[in-house]
């Protein structure tokens, strides 16, 4: 007959099995996901290319009138986004990093050239972001348009909200209080704002994982967020099973998994230990 230890044992080999084949299967998914991603982009991207050129004066015969009407609009046409049905992004005074970020996808798929860059940006303002435009503008020593980073610089001086914000510190101190999914939500916005390695990054969220949950995770030595975020939600799903299967029961045997480890003091005192260890 097996004994207690035996069967957790097994029952911690069968885990972790099924944890390595589900980690597994969402590793494969993802990278076919990415492969159809690469050749979509590939698609849309020969698709402007295409409509560009169809769009675009051909080298020929051209009439006079023709000539002079390429002539005419050769200046304006500088200006002019190249891929005129994807919308530029709107801004308000909200959000400025997001719309930054939206408005460099924008230029770098259009090819926009650097002297239209600001013309473009402030046509697309709104309300108080407008009204802080013009104020800028009239401002100027010079009537010379400033280039795209000086007047990035001066919206994040006007609108910027982490000028004496710490967000290394936050990332560092940030614990789940909630489920792995809320914790997931803060820590991006967190990590979206700093520069860190991937193995660093991983270090400050396992720390910042509830001890049951960080604990049985860091058996599996985890390198990528992406595995550290399935191995959590596979844990936290089994404890909420655990949980549910033996409420209100007594006496009877629990299902063991890994986060029986929390049994024994030293065992979390060395991953503690480790952490800090760790500068998370």
């Amino acid at each position: 007959m097996e004994t207690r230890a035996q069967e957790q044992k097994k029952m911690e080999e069968m885990l972790r099995q099924l944890v390595k084949e589900s980690v597994t299967r969402q590793d494969q998914a993802i990278q076919e996901l990415k492969e159809r991603q690469h050749l979509d982009m590939e698609e849309v991207r020969q698709m402007f290319v295409n409509l560009h050129a169809s769009i675009s004066p051909g080298v020929g015969h051209h009439s006079p009138a023709n000539q002079r009407s390429e002539g005419n609009n050769t200046h304006r046409s500088q200006f002019a986004p190249r891929f005129t049905k994807i919308e530029f992004p709107r801004f308000d005074g909200e959000d400025l990093k997001g719309w930054m970020y939206r408005c460099e996808q924008f230029f770098e798929i259009d090819g926009t050239a650097e002297d239209a860059k600001v013309k473009l940006a402030a046509i697309h303002l709104e309300g108080r972001a407008l009204q802080w435009h013009q104020i800028f503008m009239k401002s100027r020593l010079t009537r010379s348009i400033p280039t795209w980073e000086e007047y990035v610089s001066a919206l994040n001086t006007r609108f910027g909200s982490d000028l004496f914000d710490d967000p290394m510190a936050e990332l560092k101190s940030l614990r789940q209080l909630g489920s792995v999914l809320e914790y997931q939500d803060k820590f991006d916005t967190l990590l979206n704002r700093v520069e860190l390695s991937e193995e660093y990054a991983v270090s400050c969220f396992l720390s910042g994982l509830k001890d049951e949950i960080q604990i049985p995770i860091r058996m599996f030595q985890p390198r990528t967020l992406q595995r550290v975020l399935s191995l959590a939600k596979l844990q936290e799903v089994a404890i909420e099973g655990n949980n549910k299967n033996h409420k209100g029961e007594r006496g009877s045997p629990l299902e063991i998994h890994p986060s029986y480890l929390l049994q024994n003091p030293s065992t979390t005192k060395m991953v503690r230990n480790t952490s800090e260890r760790q500068g998370c």
